[in-house]
């Protein structure tokens, strides 16, 4: 229960960071390359300075919740960042989520749940996996990570976020060892 307390606060955590730090930068010229003195302004922006200070905390959050519960009970529970991020947002900036904002969050919030309920993850041993497997294992995604980054990159519509995003997530979701 502790690991899952970690994780959600870590998830909160990062995405209240994100918030912060895009409402610090508001007031800063938009456009061009970040050069030194659009990087002096940000850092001398105290709200943009507390959303990097917040994403730390997550970041130390998260990295209890790993060192008392396996990281495939943790990392799922920090796809939460992305709903806390949306009603943040709307929050800080006052807009309204619509409709499918709602139901995209509490969709990928039960997924989530029944995933981990489903799946019931616990400490794997990775020496039980054959090197063939990993070989396996790990050409798969290569290739699947591939085709969602040519296919975001090639994609000029609503879609382009999409895959890059299924890309990360499926690159970061990987294993290592």
């Amino acid at each position: 229960m502790l690991t899952v307390l970690l994780a959600v606060l870590a998830a909160f955590a990062n995405a209240a960071g994100s918030v912060l730090q895009r409402a610090g930068t508001r007031k800063q010229p938009q456009g061009g390359d970040l050069d030194v003195a659009a990087l002096k302004g940000l850092v001398t922006t105290p709200v943009w300075v507390a959303g990097v200070l917040v994403m730390l905390s997550g970041l130390v959050l998260q990295a209890a919740a790993l060192a008392t519960g396996p990281i495939v009970g943790v990392q799922p529970i920090m796809v939460a960042e992305l709903a806390f991020t949306l009603v943040l947002s709307a929050l800080v900036f006052h807009t309204r989520l619509r409709t499918r904002d709602w139901v995209a969050a509490v969709g990928m919030a039960a997924a989530v749940g029944l995933l981990l309920f489903a799946l019931a993850p616990g400490r794997g041993d990775p020496g039980k996996v054959s090197a063939l497997e990993w070989l396996l294992g790990s050409a798969v995604t290569v290739a699947c990570v591939a085709v969602l980054v040519t296919a975001g990159r090639r994609n000029e519509t609503t879609y382009h976020a999409a895959f890059l995003g299924a890309g990360a997530g499926m690159w970061f979701g990987s294993p290592r060892s």
